[in-house]
C-alpha cells in the first residue's frame, strides 16, 4: 500500500498524538508498504526522504503546536506525485483541510481520525463561545472521509452522539517491552530524596491548562496534610509549567519531558498514577502507566475508562467529582496491599494491549475501505456506461 499521511504534529513534538502516528509509519514500514508523510516543516527532520514540510507558525495561545501555512497547489502535486492508494488525514487545521479539499472528486480514498478533544479545550482557553461552531465544523470536515477512527468507545458515542458518521474505534497500544515494573530506579527514587516508605504518586503528560492540573494539585496538597510520606512526581512540560512549579506544594517535583528508556524509568519507579484529565480522547499515559505496573486515579471521562477498570487495575471517580477523586487517592495511598493487587491487574491487562494488535485491525480497516472505494466506483462506471 501507498499511503500518504497527513498531519500537523508529527516529532520532535512530543505529545499522544505524534507518538502513535510515529508508530503507524514503523508498523507500516515493517509490512513493506510505502508511506509519504505531510507535516509542519521540523529543523530537525530536514532532509528525511519521503516527506512533504510545509512551513508553519507557532500557536499563539499554545506556542508548542505548530500552525502549518500549505500552499495548496503545490502540495497537491507532491502528493499526486507520490500517488497515494490512500490518504489518512489524522488532524483538522490547516493543513488537514488544505489536504481534503483537494483530494474531493480526485479519485482516491480519504479517510481521518479524530485525536483531540477541540471542543473541551475551547473552554479551557476562554473560547467556550465558538463550542458548538468547533463541533459543526468537525463534523463536517470527518463526514467527508469514508472512515473517522477515534481512540475509545467512549469517544466513539460521543461523536456519533454529534452527527459524526462511519465512526470505527482505533485504539492505542503500548510497549509492553519498554514500559514495565522492572525499570523501576532506586536511583531516580534517591534522587528525588524519597524514604524507603514514601509513596510516590506520578502524573505524566503535558503541563496544560486542558490537564486539569490545578485539581491535581489541590488534592495533592490535602492528602499531603494526612499522609505525611507522599510525594508528587510531575514528568511534561507546556505552557503553564512556570504556573505549576509556582504553585506546587512541599513535596512536588517537576522533572519536565522525559524520553524512550528514562521515562519508562520514571513511570516504574512510582507507587501509584494520578491523572486529573477530563479532555482524553484515550490517554496514552495511562496505558503506559498501567504497563509499569502503576494503579490509576482519574476520572471516568473521555478515553480512559478504556483502559482503566475501576476496582480491577485502578478507580475512578464520576466526572468532577473532586471529593470521590480525593478519596481514591487517599485510599489507595494508604493500602499498600490493594496497591500490589492492582498493580499485578494493571500488568496484565497492559500485555493485552500490544502496538501490533492494534494496527493489524487499523491496516484490515485501510483494506476495507480501498475495497468498498473500489466497487462503488465500478459499479459507478458501468451504471454510467448503461445509461449511454
Amino acid at each position: 500500500m501507498r499511503l500518504t499521511l497527513v498531519s500537523e504534529t508529527f516529532w520532535p513534538q512530543t505529545n499522544g498524538v505524534s507518538k502513535v502516528l510515529g508508530r503507524l509509519v514503523e508498523y507500516a514500514k515493517a509490512r513493506g508498504d510505502t508511506v509519504q508523510l505531510v507535516i509542519p516543516r521540523y529543523k530537525e527532520r530536514r532532509g528525511n526522504p519521503g516527506e512533504v514540510g510545509v512551513p508553519s507558525f507557532a500557536f499563539p495561545l499554545y506556542p508548542e503546536v505548530r500552525v502549518p501555512l500549505p500552499r495548496p497547489g503545490k502540495l497537491w502535486k507532491a502528493i499526486q506525485a507520490f500517488g497515494p492508494d490512500l490518504i489518512h488525514v489524522a488532524t483538522e487545521a490547516t493543513l488537514g483541510l488544505s489536504v481534503l479539499l483537494k483530494a474531493r472528486g480526485k479519485g482516491i480514498p480519504v479517510v481521518s481520525s479524530y485525536h483531540t478533544n477541540f471542543s473541551q479545550y475551547t473552554r479551557h482557553y476562554y473560547l467556550g463561545a465558538f463550542e458548538k461552531g468547533v463541533w459543526n465544523y468537525l463534523r463536517w470536515f470527518h463526514n467527508q472521509g469514508l472512515r473517522t477512527y477515534c481512540p475509545s468507545e467512549m469517544t466513539r458515542g460521543e461523536l456519533l452522539d454529534h452527527g459524526f458518521k462511519n465512526v470505527e474505534v482505533w485504539a492505542r497500544g503500548v510497549e509492553v517491552a519498554l514500559y514495565s515494573p522492572s525499570r523501576r530506579s532506586e536511583e531516580i527514587r534517591g534522587q528525588l530524596k524519597l524514604a524507603s516508605d514514601d509513596v510516590l504518586a506520578v502524573y505524566v503528560g503535558r503541563l496544560a491548562k486542558e490537564k486539569n492540573l490545578p485539581l491535581l494539585l489541590r488534592v495533592f496538597q490535602r492528602a499531603k496534610q494526612r499522609i505525611a510520606n507522599l510525594q508528587l512526581l510531575l514528568v511534561g512540560d507546556g505552557p503553564i509549567r512556570k504556573t505549576v512549579e509556582s504553585q506546587a506544594p512541599p513535596g512536588v517535583h517537576c522533572v519536565g519531558y522525559k524520553r524512550g528508556e528514562d521515562l519508562a524509568a520514571h513511570f516504574a519507579s512510582g507507587d501509584l498514577f494520578l491523572f486529573p484529565s477530563v479532555t482524553e480522547t484515550f490517554g496514552n499515559v495511562v496505558l503506559e502507566a498501567l504497563a509499569c505496573g502503576l494503579p490509576v486515579v482519574g476520572f471516568e471521562a473521555g478515553g480512559v475508562p478504556h483502559s482503566v477498570h475501576h476496582g480491577e487495575n485502578g478507580l475512578l471517580a464520576p466526572l468532577n467529582d473532586e471529593e470521590t477523586f480525593q478519596e481514591h487517592f487517599e485510599g489507595l495511598c494508604r493500602d499498600s496491599q490493594r496497591r500490589s493487587q492492582m498493580a499485578k491487574a494493571a500488568r496484565a491487562y497492559a500485555e493485552t494491549q500490544t502496538w501490533g494488535n492494534i494496527f493489524s485491525g487499523l491496516f484490515a480497516s485501510y483494506e476495507t475501505v480501498l475495497k468498498t472505494f473500489q466497487a462503488d466506483r465500478t459499479t459507478k462506471e458501468q451504471a454510467g456506461t448503461s445509461e449511454e
